[in-house]
């Protein structure tokens, strides 16, 4: 009997087994291994409860038997012999259920129970309760039975929800996919959002949707678009407050939301109605049972929100929110591309407008030496044939061999500027190219990103033939004016001695004053008019230097011989500062001693009482064939809005006793004629110091 009753045992365990290893979903496995044990054991009845979302409640998956539980029996974990069973993880057998306290009945013709954890590993999957009307009905072998068919089903169940979890995971990955596809498709918003709201729907099974935007200028919400909604809605939400809508909750949320069946509310629902009382009415009205959203997610910040109704009730599962908020987050960065795209469409669009219209040529060289951006009046300045869009991504080479027969002159600037950047030096750049008859000053502007980078060199062409047309007849009225000028100044100076030596002790004393000062105003005059007429002559290259060996030192003590007097008399103090062993410079010395005499002259006059004006010279230490010779003082500085313009004729400063503007121009000329230059460094309130560099002496 022992060894029949063992062998019964097992076939209904081999059976149950072998049944519910032939499905692969959980909720089948648990109601196919009901059937099965109800049929093969006769015991009066067998249910199977599982864990509820909350991990709270126990509820009848599967039942059957005589005594078939009812399927709205929901136990609390912990409490009863099915919830004792699951929170502890351990059999429970109640011979008489009417002894128990604690009972939790199902059924009044129950007697005796017997609970058994469906247990996998450490975890419970839920339990299998086994009822009888008649007490003490399970012997201690029904109990090994109901354990090892626990144990099956624990199994069988496990591996059901691995394989659902599986199929889920791969379903999800092609929804995203899907979507990813549609998004990725086009980068027209308006298109994007209809695609992706239609492949959403299609894919989650949903019947209609929309999706909200948050406007990127002003903030505010609005119906980007929508897909599939009753009619009465549609017209609800085009005129509805966007604010006031579920899509606003669910942005301001920052979570998804589901809500399974309006009809069985949730009880956040309440606290719903209250927030957006509108949006959720008309949503009801519409006869929709389930509603989902989520936010449209980018790094934290929420662009809209996106909503999707059936009017059948939807059961959600676990990996739902993982998956809405996936979907959520490729919406949004769909969203941040195509806006992306679009702003740089139109930055492009406007570039181009730019381009086009300039009436400078326009030519960008990338770091590949490729053209990337050229208009066409860079090709009608240049003599070059074809159009723009022909020239775009040609190599330099190309565009040398065209100016060949074009413009000779622009081959070889450009190829030096080519080399030179090559080399490593990056500054802006500028000159003047002859192009058949034509002037082209030319600018090299390095172009750069964000990070510094470079990307490559801008070249800007300007016409200026006209411009020094004009300039070159403003010069020559100018210099003949200037010219014409001299003599009778100088015959003015001179009668103004022959008066003076002629009338002697006879001029009054009251006229002395008159004559002094219409003698140093005829000899400033006269010194204006040369200056003009040197600036005039090293501008045109008609005053050749006179180049010499000479010694810095000698000549910075003879200056500071000379200006020694108004130092005295302004009671400042005048000194140099020379290393030894500096070595002689290759200059000419009138023009060097004139530089210097107005520099110091200059910051003699306005140093205040007190301060100091001080000379020195040191050797460059980048290359050792310069000398940098500094004039240094200690007056009020030189504004900022004046240094930029200190070299250009007839500027002067606010400062009373100003001069005539041309000494510093003399200074630059004198000093760039030797292929040397000059420059200020000044903070207004702590002196200026104004440096210019000299060539050494080269030994063969």
């Amino acid at each position: 009997e022992v060894q029949h009753q063992f062998a019964k045992r097992q076939t209904i365990l081999y059976e149950v087994l072998r049944t519910v290893g032939g499905h692969t979903n959980p909720e089948a496995v648990v109601h196919v291994a009901v059937e099965k044990i109800t049929h093969l054991t006769g015991w009066h009845a067998i249910g199977i409860l599982l864990p509820d979302q909350t991990g709270e409640i126990l509820r009848i998956e599967a039942a059957g038997g005589e005594l078939t539980p009812p399927s709205a029996l929901m136990i609390p974990i912990g409490q009863g012999i099915v919830g004792r069973a699951f929170a502890e993880a351990r059999t429970y057998y109640l011979p008489d259920v009417q002894e128990d306290p604690n009972y939790i009945a199902g059924r009044t013709e129950t007697r005796s129970e017997l609970a058994v954890p469906l247990r996998r590993g450490p975890r419970v999957l839920g339990v299998l309760n086994i009822e009888s009307r008649d007490p003490q009905a399970f012997v201690p072998a029904d109990r090994q039975l109901a354990e090892s068919l626990a144990e099956a089903i624990a199994l069988a169940l496990d591996m059901a929800h691995s394989l659902t979890e599986i199929r889920q995971y791969a379903a999800n990955l092609n929804v995203l996919y899907a979507l990813n596809r549609t998004i990725n498709n086009t980068l027209r918003l308006e298109e994007m959002l209809s695609r992706t709201l239609y492949s959403a729907l299609n894919s989650l099974g949903f019947e209609s949707g929309v999706i909200y935007l948050t406007d990127p200028l002003d903030r505010h919400l609005y119906l980007a678009t929508s897909w599939g909604l009753p009619a009465e809605l549609e017209a609800e939400l085009q005129v509805a407050d966007a604010e006031q809508s579920l899509g606003a909750y669910i942005q301001r949320r920052h979570q998804p939301l589901w809500i399974d069946d309006l009809q069985n509310p949730p009880p956040f629902l309440q606290k719903l109605h209250e927030q957006i009382p509108a949006g959720i009415a008309s949503i009801e009205r519409a006869g929709i049972r389930c509603c989902v959203g989520t936010p449209l997610l980018q790094q934290a910040n929420s662009l809209g929100a996106l909503c999707l109704f059936t009017r059948q009730p939807l059961h959600v599962s676990a990996d739902t929110p993982s998956l809405l908020m996936a979907v959520g987050q490729q919406l949004a960065t769909g969203v941040i591309n195509t806006r992306l795209f679009r702003a740089i469409a139109d930055e492009r669009s406007r570039l181009q407008a730019l381009i086009e219209s300039s009436r400078d040529g326009l030519l960008l060289i990338s770091m590949e030496r490729r053209i990337l951006v050229i208009n066409a009046q860079a090709l009608e300045l240049l003599r070059l044939s074809g159009t723009p869009e022909g020239w775009i991504g040609s190599n330099v080479l190309d565009l040398l061999l065209a100016l060949r027969h074009t413009a000779r002159g622009a081959v070889y600037t450009l190829s030096q500027e080519l080399r030179r950047i090559l080399q490593g030096d990056e500054p802006v750049a500028e000159g003047e190219i002859e192009v058949r008859s034509r002037t082209l000053r030319w600018l090299d502007i390095p172009v750069k990103d964000g990070e510094q980078a470079a990307l490559g060199r801008l070249l800007v062409l300007r016409d200026v033939t006209e411009a020094r047309f004009l300039e070159k007849m403003r010069e020559d009225l100018t210099h003949t004016m200037v010219h014409d000028l001299r003599n009778p100044l100088t015959g003015i100076s001179g009668a103004l001695k022959l008066l003076r030596k002629g009338l002697g002790d006879v001029l009054k004393p009251e006229l002395t004053p008159i004559m002094s000062i219409a003698e140093s105003s005829t000899q400033r005059m006269l010194g204006l008019v040369n200056s003009i007429l040197d600036i005039s002559k090293l501008e045109s290259g008609q005053m050749p230097l006179q180049r010499e060996a000479l010694s810095l030192q000698a000549l910075i003590e003879s200056v500071i011989a000379t200006q020694l007097p108004l130092a005295v008399t302004g009671r400042l103090m005048l000194d140099y500062e020379l290393p030894d062993a500096l070595p002689l410079v290759w200059v000419d010395a009138t023009l060097v001693e004139r530089v210097l005499q107005n520099l110091v002259g200059k910051a003699i006059k306005f140093t205040p009482e007190g301060g100091v004006v001080q000379i020195s010279a040191v050797l460059d230490a980048a290359d050792g064939e310069h000398v940098r010779v500094s004039v240094n003082d200690t007056g009020l500085g030189i504004p900022y809005e004046l240094q930029d313009k200190l070299f250009q004729k007839f500027t002067t400063g606010l400062q009373q006793g100003s001069g005539s503007g041309l000494g510093l121009v003399f200074c630059k000329m004198a000093i760039e004629a030797h292929g040397e230059r000059i420059w200020l460094e000044s903070q207004p309130g702590n002196g200026a110091t104004f440096t210019f560099t000299l060539p050494t002496v080269v030994s063969d």
